[in-house]
């Protein structure tokens, strides 16, 4: 059942190793253990109610022994030559399906006079070879002990009386027991498969779960969906003893200096300059398929990191629908991109300086009621253009380009773009029309950075791991 599932989703069983199965696994520990766990208890509660509703019933078991012997030969055999136990044994299975026959059951149900039917006796009978030997069990358990002996002991008379080939003797009779069976293992019989039945169901629902994941998660999916470079890995990283969460929808840069994350961010930069190595992008568009991928954090964090390495770096919030800049970097918002557009004024007068030596803000502004018409002008060109001449680096944070055109109206008037994806939540189809949507209008996209990464993987744990080690290093070199 699950390779039938991995298969609807087109994986293959070389793709899906070892390593992937047990990350699949830890991601979802709880919901595998869960309904095994659940199961079980069911079992044991529904067994503890139903013995206090009613009393289980006693049950007695009676076995007789019986042994099967070769008649002798009527004439001697040669010199040296041995009775072949072979067809003794053969002949044994051929006498446990005898016990079974309608013959034999009808005779004891007119022996003991009994009011049963041949299919209800059956079901009371068993008989057995032990252990390989000669010796055969009839055994029968039941509620009523002494007619249980009587079965049993009926069943071994009319066996030996059948049987002409051989000789079948009883060794031991039964005898109605005073002492009931212990049922307490039926239970825990129970109990074992409710759990392993549970395990089976959970395996097979977090396989289920997972192949009906269509979203983006790993940078093998960014390569194989969309064959643009990443340029970085940001995760949900959970530090500290109080376990606070710190990801990209923060400016971590400013709060957690020493944070791995940070460490991302230069990683980012440092792919953006390797690209092109004489002076790289300057300006570049940042956006994301849909809303809440971290676009906005990572456009501010990017900004930062590049100005800590020495740039003057301009943020401009073009997203003129839903602007965070100013609620990230905590500036007043009541003048910005959109004043300096719509009246036409000089943009240097909008900009607001940071704490960050060399980083500056232009702001949204007030939410105009046409903001694709704006983003789209001259005058928003030029502006580009002059902010080119007065920074290294301008970081234009835009809304989804799924959503709205302004990233991709953006993107023509920049010198690349990155494409925000958060992993686990957008969908590979969303993902692959973002790209579509920014190439068709020739915009340059510079590479992918996968936001929000559950550090459950091996392939992302020891990275951050590593940069742990690194950010405690220097901060012991520093003390």
């Amino acid at each position: 059942m699950v390779l039938e599932l991995i298969r609807i989703r087109r994986i293959t069983l070389e793709q899906l190793n070892f390593r992937q199965l047990w990350d699949i696994l830890r991601k979802r520990w709880i919901m595998v253990l869960a309904l095994p766990l659940l199961a079980a208890i069911a079992v044991l509660t529904l067994g503890r109610i139903s013995s206090y509703i009613s009393e289980p019933v006693p049950m007695y078991s009676a076995v007789a022994t019986l042994i099967v012997e070769r008649k002798a030969p009527e004439t001697a055999l040669p010199t040296g030559q041995v009775v072949d136990n072979s067809v003794l044994q053969q002949h044994i299975k051929n006498y446990i399906e005898l016990s079974k026959s309608r013959s034999v059951k009808t005779k004891v149900i007119k022996d003991l006079n009994l009011a049963l039917t041949v299919e209800e006796l059956d079901k009371m009978i068993y008989v057995v070879q032990v252990n390989n030997s000669d010796l055969l069990k009839v055994q029968v358990i039941n509620k009523d002990a002494a007619l249980g002996a009587a079965v049993v002991n009926a069943t071994a008379d009319e066996l030996s009386k059948v049987v002409t080939v051989d000789r079948i003797s009883v060794v031991d009779r039964a005898e109605a027991q005073t002492t009931p069976e212990p049922q307490g293992g039926t239970k825990k019989v129970y109990v074992v498969f409710a759990f392993i039945l549970g395990l089976m169901a959970s395996f097979s629902l977090v396989f289920l779960l997972e192949s009906l994941d269509n979203t983006v998660k790993t940078s093998r999916d960014v390569k194989d969906l969309l064959g643009i470079p990443l340029l970085g890995v940001i995760a949900n990283y959970k530090k500290g003893k109080q376990g606070k969460h710190i990801t990209a929808h923060s400016l971590i840069a400013l709060e957690q200096t020493k944070s791995p994350i940070l460490e991302s961010y230069r990683w980012i930069r440092t792919n953006l300059e390797s690209a092109s190595p004489e002076q790289g992008p300057q300006s570049i568009v940042i956006t994301s398929s849909g809303p809440h991928e971290g676009r906005s954090g990572t456009a501010a964090n990017l900004a930062v990191s590049m100005a800590q390495s020495g740039k003057s770096v301009l943020v401009l919030d073009a997203d003129l629908h839903n602007p965070n800049q100013h609620k990230l970097f905590k500036l007043d918002n009541t003048q910005g991109l959109s004043n300096a557009l719509v009246e036409e004024q000089d943009y240097r007068d909008y900009i607001r300086e940071t704490t960050v030596l060399g980083l500056s803000v232009l702001t949204a502004g007030p939410i105009p009621h046409n903001p694709a018409d704006l983003l789209g002008s001259v005058r928003m060109k030029r502006l580009i253009e002059a902010a080119s001449k007065q920074f290294d680096r301008i970081i234009i944070d835009t809304p989804p380009v799924i959503a709205f055109s302004d990233a991709a109206i953006l993107a023509q008037n920049a010198d690349g773009v990155i494409l925000v994806l958060a992993s686990g939540e957008v969908n590979k189809d969303y993902a692959r029309t973002a790209k579509e949507q920014l190439e068709n209008v020739g915009a340059k996209i510079l590479g992918v950075v996968l936001n929000k990464v559950e550090i459950v993987t091996r392939e992302y744990n020891h990275y951050y791991n590593y940069m742990d080690a690194e950010v405690a290093l220097k901060q012991k070199k520093h003390q």
